[in-house]
């Protein structure tokens, strides 16, 4: 473990914390702490993202599944759609530069923080009656479609960003689907776990990843996905969207300064 590791190691228990109380959101700051505190090149850091989100969403999904709040059936479709979108977004990837990429990350990132805000203003609670608990899609064709649709929109974001892609699909499995806040998160996780492992075998991205510091990093993410599901059981999540999403406005911010300046 090199001091760069250590430097980004916080970060990681950071990222592992917020996937595992949200489902997702977490990811997105993963590229720049790599690039910013790790000095990595920004298309490595995206592929030592790839690998530090796969492995994290794996070690929330065990646990969520022995609580029984992953819908296999669903987030199996929505994966289905995200491998041609994680292909898609790979080979899209590699027609942009550092400063471009950088760019468009902080983009991402305002994006996202738009997510959690509105999430945070509009919570779902896990004890509305109303919420349904499964989707049955025998005899609704149209449902499939519509689900491959996001799924694969969601996978070109996760192939090309190296981010999980979560912050889209919790909202929309609550909201669209109307999952239990729980399960939604569960589901996304097994979505993200397979997004980000076809992204990477995509890439080819094994021998870009630079393990001294992508080893400490995921074991702090996966300390924290194991603390974050704990604490999605106790604490009220609209505080820390809303605490998140302020974060990911400062990190888009100087993001896009930067990367601006160096065009």
């Amino acid at each position: 473990m090199n001091l760069r590791g250590l430097l980004a190691s916080p970060f990681g228990f950071l990222i592992g914390l917020v996937m595992g109380a949200l489902g997702g959101g977490g990811a997105v700051l993963a590229v720049p702490a790599l690039v910013y505190l790790a000095g990595q090149d920004p298309k490595d850091a995206t592929a030592s993202a790839l690998l530090i989100v796969m492995c994290t969403a794996l070690g929330g999904l065990v646990a969520h599944s022995r609580d029984g709040t992953v819908r296999w059936n669903v987030g199996l479709v929505f994966g289905t759609g995200g491998v041609a979108g994680a292909l898609i977004g790979s080979g899209l990837h590699t027609f942009v530069n550092d400063e471009t990429l950088l760019l468009a990350f902080s983009v991402l990132l305002l994006v996202v923080s738009g997510f959690m805000f509105h999430q945070a203003r509009h919570p779902v609670s896990d004890d509305d009656p109303g919420l349904a608990v499964t989707v049955q899609f025998r005899g609704h064709p149209r449902r499939v479609g519509e689900i491959l649709g996001l799924g694969l929109v969601i996978g070109t974001v996760t192939g090309f960003f190296g981010v999980g892609g979560g912050f889209i699909l919790v909202p929309v499995l609550t909201v669209i689907l109307k999952f239990p806040v729980r399960v939604a998160v569960g589901t996304s996780l097994l979505v993200i776990s397979i997004n980000s492992l076809v992204s990477l075998i995509a890439r080819q991205a094994w021998g870009s990843i630079e393990w001294s510091v992508a080893i400490p990093f995921t074991i702090a993410a996966l300390v924290g996905v194991t603390a974050g599901n704990a604490l999605a059981r106790r604490v009220d999540s609209a505080t820390l969207i809303q605490a998140f999403a302020v974060l990911l406005v400062a990190v888009a911010t100087y993001t896009g300064i930067d990367s601006l300046l160096a065009l």
